[in-house]
This record gives C-alpha cells, structure tokens and sequence, in this order.
C-alpha cells in the first residue's frame, strides 16, 4: 500500500517540526523552505525552496510539484509581527502579510493536485483577529481574509480537496520561541491535523474551526 504524501509549507516551524517528528513513519513528508540555510527537520522524504513573497520562487515551486499527488498540505509558513510605525514600511509589510498569509497559500493549494481528489488543506487563523489589537492590524487584516479565503477555495476546489482553516490561541507564540517545550495545546493540535487527514467526510467539520487550545479535541488518540 502506498504511503500517503503530505506537503509541509514552512519546514522550519516549531509546529511543523512537531507534526514531523510525531508522522514521519506514518507519511511520505515533503517540506518547504525559505532558505537553503533553514535547519532541515529529520524526517523530511523530500525538501523544496519556497519564498512565499517572491513570484518566481511560487510558480517555480509550483511546477516541481504540480504533479506530486498529495493527501494533504499543510501550510505552517506565516507572519506574525506588530505593525511597522514608518506609514511606508507599513505598506510594504501590509503587502508581504497578504501575500504570505493569503494570497500565495491560496494560490499554491488551488494549483496542486491530490490523491484520488480527496485531500486536505490547512491554513492557521487567530482567534484574536476579531478583536485586533491597534499595533497588529496588518496582520488582522490578513488573518480575517484568510478566513473568507478557505470558504471560497473550498467552493472552487469541491471536487478535489477541502481547506480548513484552524483558528488558534496564542499557541502560535510557540511556532517563534526558541526555548519553550511543545505545550499540550500544540501537541493536541498536530494530533487535530492528522485525524481531519483521515476523516471520511471532511463536511462534517465545516471550514473554520475554533481550535483555540484544543480543548475540544483533547481526546483525540
């Protein structure tokens, strides 16, 4: 039987390096990364260079693996940074936050193909947006697009794949932190991940889920 192939877009995340280590055996795992002097995650069948800000980088990428079947991706890679103060670097940054958070995940799920047209997607939301904080509008902005992004692919993409965008708490503070063990809320949620790669009907979970700390799926094997 042939080992299903996942998609790791941001490798070098702490939650990426997470669901690597806790699947590895039970997947064929290719990872995406933004430098060549990202430190590679063992386990990892396959890695990929990525620049979600850059064009040429996406549909380079693209054509590698456009023809890759993949049971899921899973797409890690994100911003996350307070507001520039400068009104033209905040541009810029409002810029690269759509693009790294919105538009080229969307774009990149949209352009692969999966297994027997039945895969998964999963981008990350913030249960915070709702209420933003004044030094974080940009990255709000991008969050609560991408909300409204994974609703509109799935319509598009019915037929092959569902997207579910994950809406977390502050768990996302570990993706960044360098010193911090894997609290029960990041370890519950890669745990979330592979048992919606497995469901039979992704439908019954909707498209965005309030995982928050995962209080909800803590029973999960």
């Amino acid at each position: 039987m042939a080992i299903n192939k996942i998609l790791i877009v941001g490798g070098s995340s702490k939650l990426a390096k997470l669901f690597i280590s806790a699947y590895a055996n039970l997947y064929e795992i290719h990872a995406t990364y933004s430098s060549a002097s990202d430190n590679l995650a063992p386990g990892v069948f396959k890695s990929y260079s990525l620049d979600l800000n850059d064009t040429d980088s996406i549909n380079n990428f693209i054509d590698t693996a456009k023809d890759l079947k993949f049971k899921a991706v899973i797409f890690f890679a994100s911003t996350f940074a307070k507001d520039a103060e400068d009104n033209e670097e905040r541009i810029r940054q409002f810029e690269s936050d759509m693009r790294i958070n919105v538009v080229s995940p969307i774009i990149i799920a949209r352009s692969l193909n999966y297994i027997n047209n039945d895969g998964r997607i999963f981008v990350f939301g913030d249960i915070y947006t709702s209420k933003p904080l004044p030094s974080m509008i940009n990255y709000s902005y991008s969050k609560q697009l991408l909300e409204l992004s994974t609703q509109l692919l799935n319509k598009q993409i019915q037929k092959q794949a569902h997207a579910f965008c994950l809406k977390l708490g502050r768990i996302m503070d570990y993706s960044t932190t360098t010193t911090q063990a894997a609290p029960q809320a990041a370890i519950t949620l890669i745990k979330t991940i592979n048992h919606l790669i497995a469901v039979d009907d992704p439908n019954d979970y909707g498209d965005i889920i309030d995982f928050k700390t995962g209080d909800n799926f803590k029973n999960l094997d």
